[in-house]
């Protein structure tokens, strides 16, 4: 910009210096020439903290802290964004307790809005949260690391969150147990006989490969599944790991997914089938669920993935 875009300036604004100052350095809320439509603009990458209600019955609260992208669209003639009002958003928002993850997606999403004064903005979060958990045979308590995922959208004035736990799980193969176990009585039957092999075999759990998986449950809106009903599905239907485990709870959590080994397709399965057991006649039919479901092979290469979403009266009609 050259200086003769800039006005002159007259005794008043020697009166008023910074008022002057701050109407002329407004930039980005000028008018622009430059062609083109809408443009949707903001910051990436920007770190947030922030206190909700806990969604484990060992704490009342957790910290939540994590990165944001923060964009909202201008109109075709408006110049650009006020960068500085995204971060006064995130830190005046995330100042405050909220009592989910999905209120304060809500709440950011408006004040971000409101303060750059669009009709349409976005806010997506991912958030890392450290929440006390007891061992399943010990209840030695540790920090077990979970992951908090936020999608908010504003148009036209209505805003719409999506909101997402991620834990991290391991899953035993079960075509490999299989194998496992016809080879394991073949060979006793060859040794001690068919009947024998069979006895014995009743009360083997066989081996197989594990490996260590995500699981994500999303969902839209606050009005139907809350996050702690989302954790404990997925404590039920998949095999959440722990930081601490002591030798005790090692062997439970290990002969707990070799007893139930899962694919990745059912993980989601009995994730959404553990989500419909706690189903509350106040979720709307409506509400709209996404499991996910991401395992890192332990004998391959790559890495395999499932996805179940619907409704959940889709749910329901399907059982």
């Amino acid at each position: 910009m050259s200086a003769r875009e800039y006005r002159e300036i007259s005794e008043s604004d020697l009166l008023d210096a910074p008022e002057f100052l701050d109407s002329m350095t407004d930039v980005a809320n000028q008018r622009s020439d430059r062609r083109g439509r809408a443009v949707q603009a903001g910051i990436d990458d920007q770190d947030f903290a922030v206190t909700i209600g806990s969604f484990v019955q060992e704490a009342d609260e957790c910290a939540v802290t994590g990165s944001a992208s923060l964009t909202v669209t201008l109109p075709a003639g408006r110049r650009g964004a006020h960068m500085s009002r995204f971060i006064e958003s995130v830190y005046e928002v995330s100042a405050r307790p909220w009592p989910t993850f999905a209120a304060f997606v809500d709440a950011l999403t408006r004040d971000v809005a409101e303060r750059q004064c669009t009709e349409e903005a976005r806010v997506r979060l991912v958030g890392r949260v450290l929440v006390p958990r007891r061992t399943p045979v010990s209840k030695q308590l540790s920090h077990d690391r979970f992951m908090l995922l936020g999608d908010g959208r504003m148009r036209a004035g209505e805003v719409r969150t999506r909101t997402g736990l991620e834990a991290t799980v391991i899953t035993a193969c079960p075509c490999t147990q299989a194998y496992s176990w016809g080879s394991t009585a073949l060979t006793l039957a060859e040794t001690h006989g068919v009947n024998t092999a069979n006895q014995i075999m009743r009360d083997v759990v066989p081996f197989t490969h594990s490996q260590r998986a995500t699981a994500t449950v999303w969902v839209d809106g606050e009005d139907g599944p809350s996050t702690r009903d989302c954790y404990a599905a997925m404590c039920e239907g998949a095999h959440v790991v722990h930081e601490l485990l002591k030798r005790p709870d090692e062997h439970y959590l290990v002969q707990r997914s070799h007893t139930r080994p899962q694919f990745s397709e059912d993980v989601v399965r009995d994730v959404v089938s553990a989500l419909l057991e706690r189903s509350d006649a106040a979720w709307p039919g409506s509400c709209r669920v996404r499991v996910e479901s991401r395992a890192v092979e332990s004998i391959h290469s790559h890495a395999v993935h499932s996805v179940l979403e619907g409704t959940l009266d889709d749910f329901r009609t399907a059982e």
